[in-house]
């Protein structure tokens, strides 16, 4: 993680929301769905529960004593208890207004602040208490936490009278604590993790936020306001003072859970009891089955292992004292999950039987097969569909009433305070699984517990985190979870659970067709399709990029993938394993074997091999994968000629690995080396062979290593050769006074005895070089203290981090010695990285700094002085653009090419800058990169005829991509993908886009607005010049825009402008960007895609109350149809703008209660689909005498029993005159079709999915009486199905193979426009191109051919 990426500001700057993940609960996450809370046991139409009104519960205390994990546990169980509840961190708003990277004011925190101090300080409690009426009056809340130190009784007081005029009660909630222990374990365990302190050392966090906590002392007096209604916890649960003055029912209720919490920090693990021998049965409770005691063995073991190693490595960094708490286990009353339990029994762990914990009781449904239940119960298995959480088949129990009988559970899990271990039935870890991790009652279903993990609940103060714990050895048929879904409640504990709804588990691939559903096979793979283009931005990590020497290939970290990119071609693969962020990317040749291999580190723990394809070396597959570490991969070290490997990560150790190729690819972990002090994390490694003579046996190394410390650290191995090659500390190089973020060592070309050179850049502003020679001394030059000669006038004053001292050691025999040989100075900023010149004929150094910048050294020849030779990037004027055109923000990574006539840089848009030397004119000029997406890709959008493809993201840019269109040397066509324009640039994320025609489109953000751009005519020149675009529109186009310094409206230059003086300037700078496009051979650089081609903004669009969820434009161009988010009826509605002169048309289409996921208009235009988070469909027809006008046709309530995610109209064909089809894809995994015939629409056919289905799109024309649909997953499957016209039949044609897919969701799809020709005579020998966007951050463009059989 780099300490200067920002604070991730989501939604309604300055509103600060923290984001749910896969293994982070969603206590933060604002709920759209009106749906009843998990164990909530009424509604009202208020929205508001147990006859309360409003309340503000605010919290009072000195840091660390507990204040946020109470308001999270808190909100936690009154949410569950669907009370609607929402927590304002007042810190979370002092990070928004004052983002990551810049200095909170010296004084901000104490009583005699300054007045600018005072004034930001009401700033941002005023943006609070706006946001806490907003939830309360606008939003229908009930309860407001106000997470803040409250500190003085008069200021308690003033809260109090000010909430009261609005009708709102208070509650104040004092956490007091004297006990040093407690305080002690929170500022440590708790606030180390707060987003204050990202990338501080924990001793420097620990005295900062000490600090703190004595500037609040002088002026915090505890709560004895006898007039006000408030609790006092002491020492984390110690004993409770409770001031009742006028408590009602929710405030006893929030006391008796209060009396049930402490806020010691523990672990809570989730496991599965093992296989009975009547498994099929509920009511004959079997023992454990042969293969459940070996379960039961093996689950305690892997357990018990990874509680060891948990401690291990906790005493490594430093805590020699640490022990786990004791472990409790809890099962049910069932002989299987004590039987389970057994082992930890036997070892003296204490095992508790309850009663509650015992599994969903099935009634009526037990030991009946499925086919049966259908027959017996329709009804029944109806309702289920509709609601699965709530439903109760007869006499049995549903997930609800199980969350009921789970409260005691819960509140005596809140009171334990030792580690924890449950053993129960999957529906019951279900439940408590969904309590823990704040899950949406709809979802906790279909969580899935797979028997060979253990689930491990981390406790933190902001949230709560999920860890897997794998257990190894277990036989296949015992390990699925149940399916998702399940309509039959006899959760079994047998070998699998029963397949339902035509889906089966994930891992038996098992289903049950049923009317209307075909079993899912996996389709023919064809060998026409191919990846066109690959659109992708880089990872902002310093080590996330590495060019190799042998093939000229540049490989970097883009999200969870690594992208091969060769700089002649363009990206060409993307290679996909990571499950998080790429960190490290470094290229490695076996020095036995000579096989090429790529070593790539990431933020999920893991070091990841892949191996160079024999037949295509240009291409590498994964071959094994490197676990220990427990934290992120920072750096990767290899050497020439070298067989190992070192990893450091963030979890505060260096790994030594050597690497074996054989007909097994094969990493040994060698060494582990702890690193010291505690809590440093190493953030640069390298490794060199020392020089030796001839006789010298076992290749001696030395290792560098620096991080969050400002020394060097060298470390040397005697023998490599040996199984373990015994790294110790020979140097510690002082003198940089920040962290050191690079490290690289080289060859001295001038020495004769093989010295080598270490560079080493820190965020000091400064490089080093230091000289590693084999001897007792080096020669390099001594800087005395007192020297003051005047013709080395640019070390004055830095005599005290200039040391000459000679660090000498011992390896193999012979002795070494390291010195300071240069200071490199002249950056402004941090300097990230460092990469010595390949080519043996240049001994030039390139640095990559902060202060945009690439800067190439170089020794005098004459003087032996280091020089900066060429500086490329922005300097001097070049810097007065804003942050926002993304000219700032720094460069992370610079790399030279092979030769040596190449340069590359990745900047903080996570485009890719090239320069390359002119010999004959000695200079550096820039030619072309790659440039993409940084976040997550949210919508695409072809121009009406296919000329240029747009795409919009949460990196807050809309991107224009087109073909360039060439000849090469020999006169040969070429054509290759770029960006073309960057039109807009925003200060919100962006989540849809559309065209309005060849020069026009829209897009929504996560602002109420929408917004429309014209095209700029230089652009339209340059698109019609570079790609031979040709686009008719009418009127005179306008010229590029420009980002005013305040606001987020493009403004074409000149427009508004307050004076003469100002105008003329910008026009003059208008004329010039024109020119330099006008000019212009190729697609514009990065540089001017941020500067000189954004669009003018033509429109905005009012009318929403939320952020834009979904937009689609006519099909002739006439119309715009609007969504946004919502959590009511009254903002789930569609609303229409006649694009001739931007009114909204009224009243607003309304038919659903959820947010709108996705809009479409069928090819006549006749008909508008609209699909939602409620699970239902609606279609609205258009008005014959009025067209602008579209009125509810009629809407499916059920269309599916999961959200709908996407959905679109397939193109009329000769054979569907009088009747219309129409797709919907849900998060039930499934895909339906449905018919449009008359006033009636019916499904016609469910393609099943193996996950959440989150696109579909048709092919816009019909070929051969068959329609084509394309499909994309959650999980970032593509699939393509052949549907017949003729009785909607559908069959899989295409699954792309998945080294070609994206990593992550698939957001959108977007077919390019065919060109008007004979299709069916020529459709088999199309081939046609599919742009396809993922949460991954990539846009990648398909081709496929041969999809089309013959007539």
């Amino acid at each position: 993680m780099d300490t200067l990426l920002t604070a991730d500001i989501v939604v309604n700057s300055p509103r600060f929301r923290r984001k749910s993940s896969t293994f982070v609960d969603a206590i933060h996450d604002l709920p759209e769905k009106a749906d009843l809370a998990p164990a909530q046991l009424y509604s009202t139409e208020s929205g508001r529960l147990f006859h309360s009104g409003r309340i503000v519960i605010i919290t009072v205390g000195l840091p660390a004593r507990g204040k946020t994990h109470m308001s999270v546990a808190m909100a936690r169980y009154l949410r569950w208890l669907g009370v609607k509840t929402r927590i304002f961190h007042l810190g979370d708003y002092r990070r928004a207004t004052i983002p990551h990277g810049q200095d909170i004011p010296d004084d901000y925190f104490f009583v005699n602040a300054s007045a600018s101090s005072v004034l930001l300080r009401q700033k941002i409690v005023k943006r609070c208490r706006e946001d806490i009426y907003q939830f309360l009056n606008e939003e229908n809340g009930q309860i407001a936490i106000y997470d803040a130190v409250n500190p003085s009784a008069a200021g308690r007081r003033s809260l109090a009278n000010e909430f009261a005029k609005h009708d709102i009660e208070t509650l104040f909630i004092e956490s007091w604590c004297d006990d040093h222990r407690i305080i002690e374990e929170n500022v440590r365990r708790v606030k180390i993790s707060s987003p204050d302190y990202i990338g501080w050392t924990a001793e420097d966090a620990v005295k900062h936020y000490l600090a703190r906590i004595s500037a609040r002392i002088p002026q915090f007096h505890t709560m004895e306001e006898k007039d006000l209604n408030y609790i006092k916890m002491i020492n984390a649960g110690e004993r409770l003072i409770v001031n009742n003055k006028s408590f009602g029912y929710l405030s006893n209720r929030i006391v008796f859970y209060l009396l049930n919490l402490h806020i010691k920090s523990r672990r809570t693990y989730f496991a599965r009891a093992g296989v009975s021998v009547d498994a099929n049965s509920y009511k004959a409770d079997g023992p454990l089955s042969e293969k459940g005691q070996d379960y039961a063995r093996k689950m305690s073991e892997a357990l018990l292992r990874d509680r060891e190693s948990d401690k291990q490595a906790i005493i490594e960094q430093g805590e020699t004292d640490f022990e786990h708490k004791p472990l409790t286990v809890w099962t049910s009353t069932r002989r299987r999950t004590v039987e389970t339990a057994k082992f930890l029994h036997e070892k003296g762990y204490k095992v508790r039987q309850r009663s509650q914990l015992s599994q969903l009781n099935p009634g009526v449904c037990e030991l009946k097969s499925e086919k049966r239940i259908r027959e017996e119960y329709p009804e029944e298995v109806a309702k289920h569909d509709l609601d699965p959480y709530h439903h109760r088949y007869p006499r049995a129990e549903s997930y609800h009433d199980l969350a009921v009988r789970l409260e005691p559970i819960i509140l005596e899990l809140e009171r334990e305070q030792n580690d924890l271990l449950i053993i129960a039935h999957e529906s019951v870890l279900r439940v408590l699984y969904g309590y823990l991790m704040a899950c949406n009652a709809a979802d906790i279903p279909f969580l899935e517990f797979p028997r060979d993990e253990i689930i491990e609940i981390i406790p933190e103060s902001y949230q709560n985190e999920a860890r897997r714990i794998h257990i190894p050895d277990l036989p296949e048929e015992i390990i699925p979870g149940s399916p998702e879904d399940i309509k039959i409640p006899v959760p079994s504990s047998g070998l699998s659970s029963p397949s339902v709804q035509g889906i089966g588990t994930p891992r038996d691939g098992i289903s049950t067709p049923q009317a209307g559903t075909r079993t899912p096979r996996e389709p023919e793979r064809i060998s026409q399709q191919h990846v066109e283009d690959v659109v992708v931005g880089g990872n902002r990590h310093p080590a996330a990029a590495d060019w190799d020497v042998q093939s000229g290939i540049l490989a970097y970290g883009a999200d969870n993938n690594v992208a091969l990119w060769n700089p002649l071609r363009g990206v060409y693969a993307v290679l996909v394993g990571h499950s998080d962020k790429v960190s490290v990317v470094r290229f490695y040749t076996c020095p036995t074997t000579g096989t090429k291999l790529l070593l790539t580190g990431s933020v999920d723990c893991t070091v990841r091999i892949w191996r160079a394809e024999p037949t295509d070396p240009r291409l590498f597959t994964q071959a094994v994968t490197l676990t220990g570490h427990t934290g992120s991969i920072n750096a990767i070290a290899t050497a020439e000629g070298v067989d190992i490997i070192a990893t450091g990560a963030a979890d505060g150790t260096v790994k030594i690995w050597r690497i074996e190729v054989g007909e097994a690819l094969k990493g040994d972990l060698l060494e582990n080396l702890p690193m010291k002090p505690r809590n440093y994390f190493p953030l640069a490694l390298a490794l060199a062979p020392l020089p030796t003579d001839n006789n010298t046996q076992g290749r001696p190394v030395a290792l560098a290593v620096a991080g969050t410390t400002n020394i060097v650290q060298i470390y040397a191995a005697e023998n490599t050769v040996e199984e373990t090659p015994h790294f110790r500390i020979s140097a510690t190089l002082s003198g940089h006074e920040a962290w050191v973020r690079s490290l690289s060592f080289t060859a001295d070309m001038q020495s004769k005895a093989g010295d080598l050179l270490l560079a080493s850049a820190s965020q000091d502003k400064y490089v080093r070089l230091w000289r590693l020679n084999r001897g007792e001394e080096s020669s390099s030059i001594s800087v005395p203290a007192d020297d003051e000669d005047e013709e080395m006038p640019v070390l004055g004053g830095l005599e005290p981090t200039l040391s000459n001292k000679a660090h000498q050691f011992e390896a193999a025999g012979a002795k070494y010695s390291m010195t300071f040989e240069a200071l490199l100075f002249g950056n402004e900023d941090w300097i990230y990285t460092t990469a010595w010149n390949p080519n043996p004929k240049r001994q030039q150094l390139l640095t990559a700094s902060a202060d945009n910048t690439l800067t190439i050294w170089e020794q005098d020849p004459v003087s032996g002085v280091w020089l900066s030779a060429e500086r490329m990037g922005e300097i001097s004027v070049q810097k007065g653009s804003t942050t926002a055109t993304g000219s700032t923000g720094g460069f992370w990574i610079g790399l030279w090419s092979p030769d040596g006539e190449l340069v590359v840089s990745l900047g903080r848009t996570g485009s890719w800058r090239a320069w390359r030397h002119e010999a004959e004119s000695d200079i550096w000029v820039q030619t072309m990169g790659v440039t993409g997406h940084v976040r997550s890709a949210n919508g695409i959008q072809w121009e009406p005829s296919g000329g240029y493809l747009l795409s919009t993201s949460a990196d807050q840019t809309t991107r224009l991509h087109a073909q360039w269109l060439r000849e090469d040397g020999q006169q040969q066509k070429q054509k290759s993908w770029h960006e073309f324009s960057r039109p807009q640039i925003h200060g919100y994320d962006l989540n849809c886009v559309d065209t309005l025609g060849p020069g026009r489109f829209v897009s929504g953000a996560e602002e109420k607005l929408l917004r429309v751009f014209n095209e700029p005519k230089p652009i339209a020149q340059l698109l019609e010049r570079l790609s031979g675009f040709t686009q008719s529109t009418e009127g005179e186009l306008p010229d590029t825009a420009q980002i005013p310094v305040l606001g987020l409206s493009n403004q074409a230059v000149g427009e508004d402008v307050p004076d003469a003086i100002t105008s003329s300037l910008e026009a003059g700078q208008a004329q010039a960007n024109q020119v330099i496009l006008h000019n212009s051979t190729r697609p514009p650089l990065e540089d001017q895609l941020a500067r000189y081609t954004l669009w003018p903004e033509h429109e905005k669009l009012y009318g929403h109350g939320y952020e834009i969820s979904a937009v689609a434009v006519s099909r002739d161009r006439t119309l715009i149809a609007t969504a946004c988010k919502a959590s009511s009826i009254d903002h789930a509605v569609v609303r229409l703008y006649d694009a001739s002169d931007w009114h909204e048309i009224r009243p607003s289409l309304a038919a659903h209660t959820l947010t709108i996921t996705s809009l479409s208009f069928s090819a006549d235009d006749q008909y508008l689909l609209s699909v939602g988070r409620d699970r239902q469909w609606a279609v609205y027809r258009r008005s014959q005498e009025e067209p602008s006008v579209f009125k509810l046709m009629t809407s499916n309530p059920k269309g599916h029993s999961r959200m709908i995610l996407d959905a679109d109209w397939a193109p009329a064909s000769d054979s569907q005159q009088k009747s219309q089809i129409f797709a919907t894809a849900g998060r039930d995994k499934s895909i339906k079709l449905w018919q449009l015939t008359g006033d009636s629409i019916e499904c016609k056919a469910t393609i099943p999915a193996r996950s959440s289905v989150t696109a579909v799109k048709f092919l816009p024309r019909t070929y051969n009486g068959a329609l084509f649909l394309a499909t994309g997953e959650d999980d970032g499957k593509l699939s393509i199905h052949q549907i017949k016209v003729d009785g909607v039949e559908p069959s899989p044609l295409v699954s792309f193979d998945r080294g070609q897919s994206p990593s992550k969701t698939i957001t959108e799809l977007s077919w390019r426009p065919i060109l008007p020709v004979n299709a069916e005579a020529e459709g088999a020998g199309l081939a046609f191109e599919l742009a396809v966007a993922s949460e991954d951050t990539s846009i990648r463009i398909y081709s496929i051919a041969g999809v089309v059989s013959e007539p």
